[in-house]
C-alpha cells in the first residue's frame, strides 16, 4: 500500500492505492483536504491509509510513502508500542 498527496492552490488530494504482490491495483482511494501544507498532507493521508488496511482486515502489509519524516515518525511510534497517535515532529 502506497500514498501520497498533490497540493493544490488551497487544498490537497491524497491517493491510496493498494496493490496485490504481483503489482496490479487492487483498491485505490482518494480523499480531499484543505491545507496546502505537504507535511500535513502526508500526515492525514497515512492514517487514512492505515484505515482503509484495517477496515480490510489486511494482516500483513508493505506500507509506503515519500515523507521520510513522516515514515520515521510512524515507525517510532509502532516501536514505541504505540497505535494511534503518531509522534511528528
Amino acid at each position: 500500500m502506497t500514498f501520497d498527496v498533490a497540493i493544490r492552490e488551497s487544498s490537497f488530494m491524497s491517493a491510496i492505492i493498494l496493490f496485490h504482490s504481483d503489482g496490479d491495483i487492487l483498491l485505490a482511494w482518494t480523499q480531499e483536504f484543505v491545507s496546502t501544507d505537504p507535511l500535513v498532507g502526508e500526515a492525514e493521508a497515512a492514517p487514512l491509509a492505515l484505515t482503509k488496511a484495517s477496515d480490510l482486515h489486511i494482516s500483513t502489509l508493505l506500507f509506503q510513502g515519500d515523507s521520510q519524516i513522516l515514515m520515521e515518525s510512524i515507525l517510532l511510534s509502532y516501536l514505541q508500542g504505540s497505535t494511534t497517535n503518531l509522534a511528528i515532529p
